[in-house]
């Protein structure tokens, strides 16, 4: 039986990324409600999100974090079609949006 050996800065990001509050066990059901089932569906979504999207955003992050913990394939998915990145690209985005002083 052969093991995937993964990079160790992906590793770490899975760690940390597993102690957020951004993990939601429950991110199945994000992707029934949303009707996500390819990696282009989740590619738009990410793109249209907002602030008031935040919630799709951590479910399809923990898809692939807590995923990957039993399929050993959602990591690597993840980092080839670039889901790790957009994701928190996006959040990124949002935050500094909405993360301004009043008045600017």
């Amino acid at each position: 039986m052969s093991f995937p050996v993964y990079e160790s800065t992906l590793l770490s990001f899975v760690k940390e990324a597993k102690k957020t509050s951004f993990m939601d066990r429950n991110y199945r059901y994000i992707y029934t409600r949303n009707r996500i089932q390819t990696h282009e569906d989740e590619r738009k979504m990410i793109q249209n999100a907002g602030i008031k999207e935040w919630d799709l955003l951590c479910g399809i992050l923990s898809k692939y974090v807590l995923g990957g913990q039993t399929k050993g394939t959602y990591w690597s998915e993840a980092v080839k079609e670039q889901i790790f990145y957009q994701v928190i690209k996006k959040m990124c985005d949002i935050i500094e949006f909405w993360d301004k002083p009043i008045g600017v």
